[in-house]
């Protein structure tokens, strides 16, 4: 067998066990699902209490505060309309209520 023939089969074995070992090693999520799933809900929570807490004090600034800049303009001002719609309503304390994707309602 020619030298060439010798590099070109071991550089083939290689490639192929190099893939083996990509292909079998595990990897483990940096965050396990429940941790994420946690991490949303409290993400959710928080910012339904921002846009209450809003309302309650009037605050339009606060409740369109986490709204992206570049979202589109008329997503923007239905989100200034909704907090106008519900400012104008004399609450003294809010509640929400959030149904998940597993079906769950959360009190919140």
């Amino acid at each position: 067998m020619s030298r060439y023939r010798v590099v070109l089969a071991v550089l083939v074995a290689v490639t192929f066990l190099a893939g083996l070992v990509t292909a079998v090693t595990p990897t483990t999520p940096s965050t396990p699902a429940a941790s994420a799933a946690t991490s949303r809900a409290d993400a959710v929570r928080a910012l339904l209490d921002r846009r209450a807490r809003a309302v309650l004090d009037r605050d339009e600034s606060a409740f369109t505060a986490d709204l992206d800049p570049r979202a589109d303009s008329g997503f923007r001002q239905r989100q200034r309309d909704l907090f106008r719609n519900l400012a104008a309503v004399p609450l003294a304390e809010g509640e929400y209520l959030a149904e998940w994707g597993s079906g769950a309602v959360v009190d919140l």
